[in-house]
């Protein structure tokens, strides 16, 4: 959403930047991810070519560094862009905020687990009432020692 509000010139080149490792294979964009991310990688030289920082920051190896990773190999794969709403796609931070929609989502995992697959669940209404149970019992037992 922050690139899709910049200039042209920043869009053009922050679009290159997370885009080109598309371009090449989950191995391979892995360590795109690594040489941005290291002690000496891209964004360190940045900040200290910046005065941001005296030293490197620890960035790899990070629960940030997962998510964006995690967010950045999979989001492709979960959503539908070949739906009517998602094209002409020229700006895809600009699609994904304000034209996807509940059914352009085809997949969905949730701490791990996958819970949607190509639009279908892949849990029963009963182990969905047990999940609602076991976490309303939960929260009536905080609530109980409040009162």
């Amino acid at each position: 959403y922050c690139i899709s509000l910049m200039g042209e010139r920043k869009k053009r080149v922050l679009n290159s930047l997370i885009l080109f490792p598309l371009l090449t294979n989950a191995v391979v964009r892995g360590f795109a991810w690594i040489s941005i991310l290291g002690r000496n990688g891209l964004l360190n030289q940045v900040f200290s070519a910046l005065g941001l920082t005296s030293e490197p920051l620890h960035l790899l190896y990070t629960e940030g560094a997962i998510v964006v990773g995690s967010v950045y190999l999979f989001l492709p794969t979960v959503l539908s862009l070949s739906d009517p709403n998602m094209i002409p796609c020229y700006d895809p931070y600009s699609v994904l905020v304000y034209s996807a929609q509940p059914q352009n989502v085809t997949d969905v995992y949730i701490k791990g687990k996958m819970k949607l697959e190509n639009g279908k669940f892949t849990f029963s209404f009963s182990d969905m009432v047990s999940s609602f149970n076991e976490a309303a019992s939960g929260f009536r037992r905080e609530a109980e020692k409040l009162l």
